[in-house]
């Protein structure tokens, strides 16, 4: 059983990791936990997952831009049968605060919380708000983070210059593992000493407003 935890600010990415991650660990479940941000979700890639054989796992107001913060029944079956899956939660302490509901049972099976950085977004813009953003989601859910992803970007305008530049202070910060996150026409001109920790991704999730 394999369980994987992906947590990130507004505008991290962190739904687009969930997916990719989902696929590439070959989960047979992805849990959308997401209630902070109902407008960006991996359950609106339910179809797209299914082709890998993916269930998604959402609330039924997922999808239907109706804030109502209500669970989906099926979350401890997942516990229950030990399926591998990804849990995609909500982007800040105050989603952190749904998954600590389940502290328990991630503590009694295990599990691997990615934390997805943006350093191009303000709220994640400095290495002293990425250390107070994982306390409050430590702290909110009783869990720890066990490695970051830096998925730094401006969506189209991304370069690899913004990317090296977030990974040189992340990995200055001593804040862990640091995995890069970006598509392949990126991370294909990564350094070589860069390449063990490319965490390639591949589109799913529909862009609005520059923002995922």
């Amino acid at each position: 059983m394999k369980l994987f935890i992906v947590i990130g600010h507004y505008g991290s990415g962190k739904s687009e990791i969930a997916a990719n991650l989902a696929i590439r660990e070959k989960c047979s479940v992805l849990v959308d936990l997401d209630i902070v941000n109902p407008y960006f979700r991996t359950s609106d890639v339910r179809g797209e997952l299914a082709e890998f054989g993916i269930k998604v796992v959402a609330s039924e107001y997922a999808g239907s831009n109706i804030d109502i913060p209500a669970l989906p029944p099926q979350i401890n079956a997942v516990f229950d049968q030990k399926e591998d899956a990804v849990f995609d939660v909500g982007g800040d302490d105050d989603g952190a605060v749904v998954l600590g509901r389940f502290a328990d049972r991630f503590l009694e099976s295990g599990y691997d919380m990615l934390m997805a950085v943006n350093m191009k977004r303000p709220s994640t813009a400095s290495i002293e708000r990425i250390i107070e953003m994982r306390g409050a989601i430590e702290r909110a859910s009783g869990l720890k983070v066990t490695r970051i992803i830096n998925n730094t970007n401006l969506l189209g305008e991304t370069t690899l210059t913004d990317l090296l530049a977030a990974q040189k202070m992340l990995e200055a910060a001593d804040l862990g593992e640091v995995e890069i996150a970006g598509f392949s026409e990126i991370l294909d001109r990564l350094p070589r000493e860069l390449a063990a920790r490319k965490f390639e991704l591949k589109k799913f999730i529909k862009y609005e407003n520059g923002i995922v």
